[in-house]
């Protein structure tokens, strides 16, 4: 991954990585997110894992960025704290049993997501 902002310019290169799990179990699904916010926002509906590990997201939307962000409960309002832009993907590693939502731009877009077991 490389960027450059002005005179800036850096390189990330952290090489491969191995993942080790200790249950060789993933839930893996392209998922339509809508515009809503708040309580409203698409629920990410991670099932059959007995303890997340790491998420890798990709939005396949050519325009939209999509929000990602933990909630406490099904049904109430997620703190948005990731932002995908059209095209982008991300990985991070998840707490055990969190509640993920996501809320797209201006038009409903598909996020695809894959969960491994820990």
């Amino acid at each position: 991954m490389s960027s450059v902002n002005g005179v800036d310019k850096e390189q990330f290169k952290p090489g491969s990585v191995a993942v080790v799990q200790t249950a060789k179990g993933q839930w893996s699904n392209t998922i339509s997110v809508t515009t809503g916010t708040g309580a409203s926002a698409t629920t990410i509906p991670i099932t059959g894992l007995s303890t997340y590990g790491l998420a890798y997201f990709h939005n396949l939307d050519g325009d939209n960025f999509i929000s990602i962000g933990p909630s406490t409960t099904t049904g109430t309002a997620p703190y948005l704290a990731v932002r995908l832009k059209a095209g982008e993907t991300g990985a991070m590693r998840l707490e055990p049993g969190v509640i993920l939502r996501a809320s797209a731009d201006t038009a409903a877009a598909k996020l695809k997501v894959k969960v491994l077991e820990d």
